[in-house]
């Protein structure tokens, strides 16, 4: 279906580009204008009538990840130890009074980590920085008041 899409998309093209340039048909200046008009009032509605069909896939769209968030939250197991704060968006109650998470989760409730915490460190630490080279006394302190 795709493929016959692009290939219907390309031979428009090619015969828009054709008709644009060799004019086949002879056709006289009044007549040109007057299907210029109509080709632009009808890319408006069809400009129109795709806005649409993407709003419409969008909800869909947002709808269909509502419901794969949902699922997966609740096939999730509850992580122990960890205390969920309210009104967390991927947390789901579950039937023993815990919470399951769907994916990776860390809590930060009340500027606090509740459970342990595993990470990877991708880069290295940093190195510290040099110390900064103290003014002599005759050197003044670069403010150029001596």
């Amino acid at each position: 279906m795709t493929i016959a899409a692009i290939v219907v998309s390309a031979v428009l093209l090619v015969a828009g580009l054709a008709g644009f340039f060799a004019d086949p048909l002879g056709l006289p200046p009044q007549v040109l204008d007057v299907l210029d008009k109509r080709a632009s009032v009808g890319s408006m509605f069809i400009g129109a009538a795709c806005l649409v069909l993407a709003m419409v896939a969008l909800l869909l769209q947002a709808r269909a990840d509502a419901r794969q968030v949902t699922s997966q939250s609740a096939a999730a197991p509850a992580v122990p130890g960890v205390t969920p704060s309210a009104g967390s968006p991927s947390q789901d109650a579950a039937p023993e009074g815990g919470r399951t998470y769907g994916g990776d989760h860390i809590e930060f409730h009340h500027n606090t980590f509740n459970g342990t915490v595993i990470g990877k460190q991708v880069s290295g630490p940093l190195p510290p920085p040099a110390p900064s080279p103290t003014p002599t006394p005759a050197e003044g302190d670069g403010d150029g008041r001596g």
